[in-house]
Order: structure tokens, then C-alpha cells, then sequence
């Protein structure tokens, strides 16, 4: 069976977004979470056997907004409050349970790159039929996909999230359980002003490859804002 999570937070201003926030300001930065959020569920509503959307906060609000996102494609998954660590192994732990007979291979992903490919979740979901853990190197030093198709409780506790090594320390986690690694092609999250530049970059030239293709919400949010949040980053 193939699982496919997608981890995601409650897009309330100021909660969302914070470092895009503090140059754009928290109404664009909150429309921007809200449409990279809405272009992924759509890209994978048919993707894998299970989908799940983790999200957080666990409150009534919040399920109820997530509810009109999944529109029944994803099973609702309540993010426990703890450490990302703990989160990301209680996900697989939850997909995992219960498929004695057969193999469960897991793909969790986030909201931070918001025009991820679909061939690279497809990817992981085949190299897991041969490897135990699969990690896609996002190009500050973190990952923005893991899947597997093993996990033990703890395995990822001493990992720092958010950092440059946190891709090399769930490396050297995965080595201390002696499980099969594979890695995908690196991509990219939006975290800062500056990835947006990138983002609006990749997107005008997405579209000029592939004029017929059809519009997303984060790059109609590029074309309309853009004017508003680049001179916020030009200036620093």
C-alpha cells in the first residue's frame, strides 16, 4: 500500500509564514501559505492509495477549515504538539499500522516548496520498493520529502530541524539503524524573500515551455503581488 501524507498548518496570519512575514508583511505572506497550500492538495488529490493531511493546530477550527481543503480526498490526521521529530515519526507509525501481510510505503511531504514536482513523489513511491528510507535534499541543507517503508521509535531524535545539517544528521540516523537509503534530485522550499525571486523566476519560464499548461494558485499570487513584495526585497 502506498500512503502519502502531507504535513500542514492552519493558514492564520501571523502563525504561517513568519520570515516571508517579516519583509512582505503577514497579509501576504498569509495568502501566499494559502495558495501554496491549495495548489498541493490539488496536485496530489489522486496521488498513492491513502492520503492524509497532518495538520495543526488540534482544535475545532482548524479541523474544519482543513475539511473544506480535503473535500474528502484526505483523511484528517491531527498533528500531535510536540517536536517535528516526534510528529514525523508518529505519521509513519500511524500509516504503518495495521498492514501485518503486506509492505506499507509511506511518503511525507510539507508545505514549504509549493511547485513540487509530482514526478519526484512518484519517484520516491518506486525507490521504495527497493529501499528502506528516501530522502529528497532541498537546497538549504534540509529535505523536503522523506519516505519509508521501516521506522523505529526515537530514530529521529537527535535530528535538528531547520538547520543546514538537518539533511546530513537524518543521513547518519538513518545509517545508525543500518536501514537502505535512497535520494532523490534536489528542490527547493520557499522559506525567505529571496526564494520567491526564484519561485516567480521558475514559474515565468515553466510558463513559457509549456504556454497550454494550466495556471496555479501561487503563480497567479506571483503575477498579482509581485509588484508589492519586490521592492520589500530589492531594499534589504
Amino acid at each position: 500500500m502506498r500512503v502519502l501524507g502531507l504535513f500542514a498548518k492552519e493558514p492564520r496570519p501571523g502563525q504561517v509564514k513568519t520570515r516571508l512575514a517579516d519583509q512582505i508583511g503577514v497579509e501576504l505572506a498569509t495568502e501566499f501559505y494559502t495558495a501554496s497550500l491549495l495548489d498541493l492538495t490539488d496536485r496530489f488529490s489522486k496521488t498513492a492509495d491513502r492520503r492524509i493531511l497532518g495538520y495543526s493546530p488540534d482544535t475545532a477550527d482548524a479541523r474544519q477549515s482543513f475539511e473544506a481543503i480535503s473535500a474528502g480526498r484526505y483523511t484528517l490526521w491531527p498533528q500531535p504538539a510536540t517536536s517535528l521529530g516526534d510528529r514525523i515519526e508518529a505519521f509513519f507509525e500511524m500509516a504503518m499500522r495495521g498492514c501485518t501481510s503486506c509492505w506499507t510505503h509511506a511518503v511525507l511531504i510539507g508545505t514549504d516548496s509549493p511547485n513540487l514536482p509530482s514526478e519526484l513523489v512518484a519517484a520516491a513511491f518506486r525507490m521504495l520498493e527497493d529501499r528502506d528510507v528516501v530522502l529528497g535534499p532541498a537546497t538549504d541543507g534540509g529535505y523536503y520529502l522523506i519516505g519509508c517503508r521501516v521506522t523505529s521509535p526515537g530514530w529521529l531524535r537527535d535530528v535538528p530541524w531547520s538547520a543546514s545539517t538537518t539533511l546530513a544528521e537524518t543521513v547518519a540516523a538513518v545509517q545508525r539503524q543500518g536501514w537502505s537509503l535512497g535520494l532523490l534530485s534536489p528542490w527547493y522550499d520557499i522559506d525567505v524573500p529571496g526564494d520567491l525571486i526564484t519561485l516567480a523566476g521558475h514559474l515565468a519560464a515553466e510558463r513559457a515551455a509549456h504556454p497550454q499548461s494550466p495556471r496555479t494558485r501561487i503563480e497567479d499570487w506571483c503575477q498579482r503581488t509581485q509588484n508589492q513584495w519586490l521592492p520589500c526585497i530589492e531594499s534589504r
